[in-house]
């Protein structure tokens, strides 16, 4: 997770300073346009699939218009939406499979995954908030050069934050990893796995999680 400047080759001696840092972050991935309504209806109230309903197409369209540049705003809507996703996942309640959860890779536009697992839209909301941390972490790491001579100076606040939100998205992976991911070996059989993206694998979601990746 992030990466330094650059690669030098072979026999030469690396330069001590390094202009310029940067974050690696995986392409993003969205929400799709998924019905809530007709499926939970009845089975929950109504109050409150009309808020989930209403928190996800608001990530969705924020996500879409914006092409996940309103950080601050798709944080507010996923902050609400997980407490109350995270009542889904519930096993007690009966509605893990209730929903089928549509995602799109948002650089193609393309849907990539429809799963009818609340468990699974768990894990891709997490991760989404660790790629929203990792790319506000790659924004305070450069900086626009608005004095026009060529060089870009990271302040020590900005650095300080990128460093924060590294661990923030960093945490969120961990938890992937150990918490829902945990669930899913426990509750269901391994083929069941075969519906789900490569980067749903605990060594996938690991190695992200991992400074200096």
């Amino acid at each position: 997770m992030g990466c330094g400047a650059s690669m030098y080759p072979a026999g030469e001696r690396k330069n001590k300073s390094v202009p310029e840092v940067v974050v690696y972050v995986p392409s993003m991935r969205i929400p799709a346009q998924s019905d809530l309504q007709r499926p939970l209806r009845g089975l929950i109230p109504q109050d409150l699939v009309d808020r989930l309903a209403c928190l996800r197409n608001q990530i969705v369209l924020v996500a879409e218009d914006t092409g996940g540049s309103d950080v601050a705003e798709l944080r507010r809507a996923l902050d609400e939406y997980l407490p109350l996703l995270v009542g889904l996942t519930k096993k007690e309640h009966g509605l893990e499979g209730s929903v089928e959860f549509k995602w799109k890779n948002l650089e193609s536009g393309r849907q990539e995954n429809s799963v009818a697992n609340s468990l699974f839209e768990l894990l891709s909301v997490i991760r989404m908030i660790a790629m929203l941390n990792l790319s506000e972490a790659n924004r305070l790491m450069i900086p626009e050069d608005r004095s026009g001579s060529g060089i870009r100076v990271v302040s020590s606040d900005c650095k300080r934050d990128a460093v924060d939100l590294l661990l923030k998205a960093s945490g969120c992976l961990v938890f992937c990893v150990r918490e829902t991911l945990a669930h899913f070996t426990t509750r269901y059989q391994e083929n069941h796995f075969k519906r789900f993206p490569g980067w749903c694998s605990g060594g996938y979601i690991h190695s992200s999680a991992r400074p200096g990746n």
